[in-house]
């Protein structure tokens, strides 16, 4: 894993570069599945009420993947 980034308004952000499939599980199982990510990121925010999954997939890099996440 690398080192987490520390945003301006206090919120981190942690990045889960290995990780290649995110799941959202609920009580009726399986709501969302990627594969094909890469470079996911996560983020705590409002005071630990939200939080927000960045994925990317393998292709995009550098600022394209920043402005266009999957």
């Amino acid at each position: 894993m690398t080192e987490d980034i520390q945003m301006p308004n206090g919120d981190v952000l942690k990045n889960y570069p290995d990780v290649t499939r995110v799941e959202v599980i609920t009580n009726d199982g399986r709501e969302f599945v990627r594969y094909g990510c890469s470079t996911v990121q996560v983020s705590l925010q409002d005071d630990g009420r939200t939080v927000k999954v960045f994925l990317y997939n393998m292709f995009q890099t550098g600022t394209e993947a920043l402005q266009n996440p999957l």
